[in-house]
């Protein structure tokens, strides 16, 4: 009937929370056309008028909350059932300082450290570079026709929101929670 507290259920594989079936996530990616073949460092359309959610939402019937559904919506559009998590690189040179605040500082490797906690309490994981394939099997039950299977290479590795953004952290960033809900 609601979504539940960030966290509520296990991590998966890459240590990351509610990813599927509390809240519709925002993506960067403008909606397009599903690839039809592997593709390396996809960025998705250059422009569009509607942005891409992924999971499902605690509104969704089962079938719709996994991380091959994906619907579009208007960037401007706010909902009880859409959310987002906050993804970053952060770019390593000699002059540039290491990420703010490592929960094991004695991790000192070229390596990025495995996870960051922000000024605020916000946890993040490393997204290594490498492949995955994105879509679902051709016989797989409740399959959408537009969920061809393809392989993904990132050539970069990221940090992803170990949960989604909360109320909460929007007003200590922002300082005002424009939410009705």
């Amino acid at each position: 009937e609601k979504t539940t507290p960030v966290g509520s259920f296990p991590a998966n594989a890459w240590g990351l929370h509610d990813m599927h079936g509390n809240l519709w996530q925002w993506c960067e990616d403008w909606y397009g056309d599903y690839p039809q073949k592997d593709v390396v460092g996809p960025q998705g359309p250059d422009k569009g008028d509607y942005r891409v959610l992924r999971g499902g939402s605690w509104r969704d019937l089962p079938p719709v909350c996994r991380s091959a559904s994906r619907v579009r919506d208007v960037p401007s559009d706010r909902s009880d059932n859409i959310g987002f998590r906050l993804c970053f690189f952060v770019e390593q040179s000699e002059e540039t300082p290491k990420p703010p605040v490592i929960d094991k500082p004695q991790a000192r490797q070229k390596e990025p450290p495995k996870t960051l906690t922000n000024g605020i309490g916000m946890k993040f994981v490393w997204i290594p570079p490498g492949n995955f394939v994105m879509g679902s099997p051709k016989d797989e039950k409740e399959r959408g026709a537009s969920e061809t299977q393809h392989k993904v290479t990132l050539t970069k590795g990221f940090y992803m929101g170990v949960y989604t953004v909360t109320q909460e952290e929007w007003q200590a960033v922002m300082g005002k929670n424009p939410s009705s809900f």
